[in-house]
């Protein structure tokens, strides 16, 4: 029988730790997820959100009937398709980073459309709503506030 691998011991030892914390983890980021979505909804910069949580996305109904721990931490915003304005909205982030993967506690933002550039043509991306505007967030635990104020900040 194949049990898989075994850690080191600071692996394990970084697992267990962390796995004590991820019931408050996930639940403070789908908060934060759900509110950044909000007020990201409210700012004139923002042409478009989506995230499951908001009543006009198309599969909210679905996501509330299936979705018991939370609507998740993954959303995504669309600005102008002007890739020299994304470009400094990521500069002009100062708590959020821009890094090429997502997940984890602190909130990152990537560039899908720059991401897959090389994979895809530019009407293959296009079709698949990868736009030049679209920015993807991977929400943190941070304080919601904070959160909403740096990408606020970022779009003026």
């Amino acid at each position: 029988l194949l049990l898989g691998c075994c850690l080191d011991p600071i692996s394990a030892w970084m697992f267990s730790r962390s796995i004590a914390t991820m019931p408050m983890r996930v639940r403070r980021q789908n908060e934060n997820a759900i509110a950044l979505a909000q007020a990201l909804q409210q700012h004139p910069e923002v042409r478009a959100v989506y995230h499951p949580s908001l009543a006009d996305h198309p599969q909210h109904s679905l996501a509330t009937q299936i979705l018991s721990g939370g609507y998740g931490a993954i959303l995504s915003f669309q600005v102008e398709d002007d890739l020299e304005r994304v470009d400094q909205f990521f500069h002009k982030l100062k708590l959020v980073r821009y890094l090429g993967t997502l997940g984890g506690i602190r909130t990152s933002v990537t560039h899908p459309a720059t991401a897959f550039r090389d994979s895809f043509s530019e009407e293959e991306l296009c079709d698949m709503g990868l736009t030049d505007g679209l920015i993807r967030i991977s929400v943190g635990a941070e304080d919601v506030d904070d959160l909403i104020a740096d990408f606020q900040q970022a779009l003026e």
